[in-house]
């Protein structure tokens, strides 16, 4: 019996030390992390040879959090879902020449609303696929 308590405690001391070590961010602060690191990695990249890129996120259920940072920053953004739940994939999308000022110095208008799209499945595409030939 006191080698399970012992064994209880070192797991609990370790999780402890654990937690304080690698504190819990908010969701705001990790999906403010993320939008740059897709940024420097992906995006920026991609924007030197065409004006979309398909993003394929780490953390699904962040996916409402970076859609909303990338719209807030101009982006076109398409949410992948599949019976109602995020999927983890965004598709962006920006215009190939940049937007001026409208006269007065006024900012151009916002970017389309961010789009909801639902992923078939599989029995979905097989059927589509059969009827489209």
């Amino acid at each position: 019996m006191n080698i399970q308590i012992s064994k209880l405690m070192t797991a609990q001391d370790a999780a402890h030390i654990h937690d304080q070590h690698n504190p819990r961010l908010p969701r705001t602060v990790e999906a403010e992390q993320q939008v740059e690191v897709l940024l420097e990695k992906w995006v920026r990249p991609a924007a030197r040879t065409g004006t979309s890129v398909q993003l394929n996120l780490a953390r699904p259920d962040l996916t409402g959090e970076i859609a909303s940072l990338f719209h807030s920053l101009g982006y076109g953004v398409t949410v992948w879902k599949r019976g109602g739940t995020p999927t983890g994939v965004l598709d962006l999308t920006w215009p190939a020449v940049p937007q001026k000022p409208l006269p007065g110095g006024r900012p151009p208008p916002p970017t389309d609303p961010i789009r909801q799209e639902d992923t078939p499945g599989p029995f979905a595409r097989f059927i589509s696929n059969l009827f489209s030939r």
